[in-house]
């Protein structure tokens, strides 16, 4: 075996090892399902039943954890709107033919929040109103997050910066939440939200039962235009394995120059 043959293994098997993560995909919007909302109501809290917007479920077991996707969208603040036209209506889609999670709450001074939530528990009995229920939680063993790593993993693109609530809950019922601050600009974010960042102690994490994320909460951004291409849970790669992959793959170019010189 030459020593560039050598180098390329070593350099393919290390690069192969930082970058192939065996993450748990949560959802991947491989499916078409939307909610709107054009008349602006009260925000709800969390806690309670929310009213006034707009809900339905979506269950497709080879796509989504648990089975089954939840929508929810409600506007809370803004113009009348015509869900016949579309303007100033406030919407939320999981679009098949861009593989991502779609939420608009349309032009100033029109707001909105959303909630996904995927908990193993098919609802048909809701779906087609404007109630959406956030005490029915499963409790469902759904997965070991611990086995996939040690965070949540969000690819994103906002126009404005906005805020997102994670939360999730366990066989035993615990319940446990976090906002985070998702960035603006109109770029592609690689973001993460680790296990460590959430109240130590409430839920266990090897017992997700349920998961919501809460895009927005309170419309708090006005005219928010988001999507999400992918929400998996897995373990974020150190700079340093990186580091170390690139030197190794860099190695393999130097080799192989040393070889076309000689």
């Amino acid at each position: 075996m030459n020593a560039l043959f050598r180098t390329g293994l070593v350099g393919a098997a290390l690069f192969a090892s930082v970058c192939a993560r065996a993450d748990l995909v949560i959802d991947t919007f491989a499916d078409d399902q939307i909610v709107r909302d054009a008349t602006a109501s009260a925000v709800i809290p969390f806690s309670t039943a929310y009213s006034g917007g707009s809900y339905s479920q979506e269950c497709n077991a080879g796509v989504l954890l648990g089975g089954c996707r939840e929508l929810y969208v409600q506007k809370t603040a803004g113009d009348p709107g015509n869900l016949t036209t579309g303007v100033n209506v406030v919407f939320a889609a999981s679009d098949s033919a861009s593989n991502k999670f779609i939420f608009n709450s349309g032009q100033a001074p029109n707001s909105g929040f959303a909630v996904v939530r995927w908990d193993g528990v098919e609802e048909n009995a809701n779906t087609g109103t404007t109630a959406y229920d956030s005490s029915l939680r499963g409790n469902t063993f759904l997965a070991d997050l611990t086995s996939f790593g040690d965070s949540f993993l969000f690819s994103y693109t906002a126009d404005l910066a906005f805020n997102i609530v994670i939360e999730a809950w366990d066989t035993a019922g615990g319940v446990v939440s976090a906002t985070f601050s998702g960035l603006g600009g109109n770029v592609l974010i690689n973001d993460f939200f680790e296990f460590a960042d959430f109240p130590p102690g409430v839920i266990d994490f090897t017992q997700l039962a349920g998961l919501q994320v809460i895009i927005n909460p309170e419309g708090s951004t006005v005219s928010l235009d988001m999507s999400f291409s992918s929400i998996t849970a897995g373990r974020v790669p150190e700079p340093g394995s990186l580091a170390l992959a690139g030197l190794a793959l860099l190695g393999v170019g130097a080799s192989a120059r040393r070889k076309m010189v000689g």
